[in-house]
């Protein structure tokens, strides 16, 4: 008796002792010991549930919806928390004292409704503070029991709770709508209760309110005040005006449309709007009504845009004898003629002759503005394609950075492979040039960072010695994780010369410290296969 009293005290103290550490984790935000942490919500601690009810309220009260939502499918999916805790007997509500606050012990129960066993969620919802965001998320459980409990709370809590509840519970349920789980009418119960309650508020509504908040909540506030009329069309209109978001003017401006009147004038207006997005849907909505071209149409063709360009010369290609080609031309000699440039790029990939095309891009290569440079640039790599690979190169190694990047996109849609050789040495140059130039406004680190990308997209075998020389380059830190993973990827169906295997091999051997050991013993074995 005495021994077995002397080990269960030892024990405990073990117990307590990583709970303190565990929680001491939790409020440095290492959030990997929340299901730990949770667990002192079982014991007869009193301070341990003190601790940890305010480590979980700190980590809790910072996060978004979002992270609210991906928190709970984590939480209840793959967490075990059925050790040596009978959840089923355990009643939070009679530690409600306990805590530090009723903040603390708020969170408790919120991330109570996310547990794993179905018995401790179904008490979470039942008290008066368990109501807020989490709540709603149980409206698809699949214990009836939680379901009907949260349904009750969560439509006792709707008649008082302020507007901004609301509107974190709105996309909570969205994500239980999208689920397709269990008890449609209750969901579509609480779904008329929010509607009902922000019907009340609408005409409260502000727009910097609105567009203050988070994007996934303004996403649930438009769906539900352009799925009806709900506000005056000035109102509708400024917030198409003010959002910035695309799917969000996506929203607004398919209420628009269904729920107020949109004549030819303002749609005139939309396509002058500053959104490439609002100007797309504009145009598309005025092809819709007039199921022809319009005159002006043509000047669309010089739009920022390129999916804008593209819907232009598809309906003059369909409705009009205009020669965009010519058209594009004609504006080569634009003060701004990147618009024209692009369009012909864009119109003369699809043809078998485009060598003529190409010769009209290639002088503006030397402009001398950067913007009108990588529009020419993209033009060539459309109208040339692989053909193209030493103009790609040489803008490549270009001191501008969006030049540089403009001519390594080409490279990459044109799938080039210089040779992993070749993309090594130039690196190693402009390290050296780099190490120079330091932190002056002279770098050309973003050529290096190029080099790199394009030689981890080379061949598996012929990149692996050079990625294990850069692992053990200290400036490249940044690119660590993404050389193991290029290393860890090794085809399997390629063929390995003898001297390149006997390369390698030398490689491992002088640079060992640079590759974890694992890694290095992967490689020699599939070397016997592949040589």
């Amino acid at each position: 008796m005495f021994w077995t009293k002397v080990e269960k005290e030892r024990l405990k103290r073990a117990y307590r002792a990583r709970m303190s550490q565990a929680i001491s984790g939790l409020e440095a935000m290492d959030i990997s010991g929340l299901s730990q942490v949770y667990c002192a919500a079982a014991t007869e601690d009193r301070e341990l549930i003190r601790s940890g009810g305010r480590a979980i309220g700190m980590v809790m009260e910072g996060m978004t919806m979002r992270q609210v939502i991906r928190l709970s499918e984590h939480f209840r999916q793959y967490t075990s928390m059925e050790w040596d805790i009978d959840w089923k007997n355990v009643d939070i509500r009679q530690k409600k004292d306990w805590f530090r606050s009723d903040r603390d012990y708020f969170w408790i129960l919120a991330l109570g409704s996310f547990h794993p066993n179905g018995y401790y969620r179904q008490a979470c919802p039942g008290d008066r503070l368990s109501w807020r965001l989490p709540l709603v998320l149980r409206l698809n459980d699949w214990v009836g029991e939680v379901r009907f409990a949260a349904a009750r709370a969560a439509a006792k809590r709707l008649e008082t709770c302020p507007l901004d509840e609301v509107f974190a519970a709105m996309m909570a349920l969205d994500k239980v709508k999208r689920s397709g789980r269990k008890d449609g009418r209750t969901v579509e119960h609480i779904g008329t209760i929010m509607a009902e309650r922000l019907d009340q508020e609408a005409g409260s509504l502000s727009v910097p309110s609105v567009l203050a908040m988070d994007y996934e909540v303004r996403k649930s506030i438009y769906r539900f005040l352009f799925s009806g009329r709900r506000l005056d069309q000035e109102t509708a209109e400024l917030f198409l005006n003010q959002e910035k978001h695309s799917y969000c003017q996506s929203v607004i401006w398919t209420g628009l449309l269904t729920y107020y009147p949109c004549s030819m004038e303002m749609a005139d207006c939309y396509l002058l709007h500053r959104s490439s997005f609002v100007r797309r849907k504009a145009m598309e909505y005025k092809y819709h009504v007039l199921k022809c071209a319009w005159p002006g149409l043509e000047d669309l063709l010089l739009d920022a845009n390129c999916g804008i360009r593209d819907l232009a010369a598809y309906i003059l290609k369909k409705h009009s004898q205009l020669d965009i080609l010519a058209f594009y031309e004609k504006h080569l000699k634009e003060p701004v003629p990147v618009p024209a440039i692009l369009g012909i790029g864009e119109q003369g990939r699809a043809l078998d002759d485009r060598n003529g095309l190409a010769d009209l891009v290639l002088p503006y290569l030397e402009h001398e503005s950067e913007k009108v440079v990588r529009g020419a640039l993209e033009a060539v790599g459309m109208l040339m394609g692989a053909e193209g690979e030493e103009i790609y190169w040489k803008y490549l190694l270009d001191t501008r950075p969006c030049i540089s990047k403009a001519a390594y996109q080409c490279i990459r849609k044109n799938g080039i492979h210089p040779g992993a050789a070749l993309l090594y040495r130039e690196q190693e140059k402009w390290r050296k040039s780099d190490e120079t130039a330091g932190k002056s406004q002279d770098s050309v680190c973003h050529i290096r960072r190029y080099l790199i990308l394009l030689l981890i997209q080379e061949n598996s075998w012929d990149r692996l010695p050079y990625l294990i020389f850069l692992l053990k380059d200290e400036s490249l830190k940044e690119y660590r994780d993404k050389l193991l993973g290029a290393l860890q990827i090794r085809s399997l169906y390629a063929r390995v010369d003898r001297k390149q295997a006997a390369f390698i091999k030398q490689v491992l051997a002088e640079e060992a410290e640079a590759v974890p050991e694992e890694l290095a013993r992967a490689i020699v074995f599939d070397l016997k296969f592949m040589a």
